[in-house]
């Protein structure tokens, strides 16, 4: 009888360990690993807020002391990764007529742009190259405005190159941002 028992409780012991085995089994941890990245890309933007200036000399008080205006927010930058620049470039150092009786061109040494307090750089400067600096910055910036100036001389400088009548002078201004 007691070898009976015996066999009982050794079965009894195997089917617990064999239970406890399967249930061990069944609920171990499992693990798996995921690399989570950062990806940091440069972004640049540039937008300008208008398409067109004019700079009209009405008087002769205007011929004599210059015109200019002034657009603030006339452009925004996002550049993202670092330092950038910004360059203002013509395809031609001088402002061509495109209406009107007077001149076939007007000089456009002073003719200038500028960023609102940075130097003003000559329409001629940016003729050459990637065209003039007007604007360096050394670290990130997201959607900053800068206010441009647009400014033509005085000292009667274009007294001569009017016409009969209203005479259009124009040159095209490219803007380009660039990272440093």
């Amino acid at each position: 009888m007691i070898q009976i028992m015996q066999k009982k409780i050794k079965k009894l012991v195997l089917t617990v360990f064999a239970f406890a085995t399967a249930i061990a089994a069944q609920a171990q941890d499992s693990e798996t690993k995921v690399n989570l990245n950062v990806i940091l890309k440069p972004v640049r933007s540039l937008t300008v807020n208008h398409t067109a200036v004019d700079l009209e000399y009405k008087t002769a008080e205007d011929y004599k002391n210059g015109v200019s205006q002034t657009i603030d927010n006339g452009l925004s930058i996002t550049n993202i990764g670092g330092g950038f620049r910004l360059y203002a470039k013509t395809n031609t150092s001088d402002l061509q007529k495109r209406a009107g009786s007077g001149a076939g061109s007007i000089s456009g040494e002073r003719v200038t742009v500028g960023i609102v307090g940075n130097p003003a750089r000559s329409v001629s400067s940016m003729a050459n190259g990637n065209g003039a600096e007007l604007l360096h910055g050394d670290k990130s910036v997201v959607g900053q405005s800068y206010g441009l100036v647009y400014q033509a001389a005085g000292n009667d400088e274009y007294v001569n190159a009017a016409g009969r009548d209203l005479t259009r002078f124009t040159v095209e201004v490219t803007y380009t941002l660039v990272t440093d």
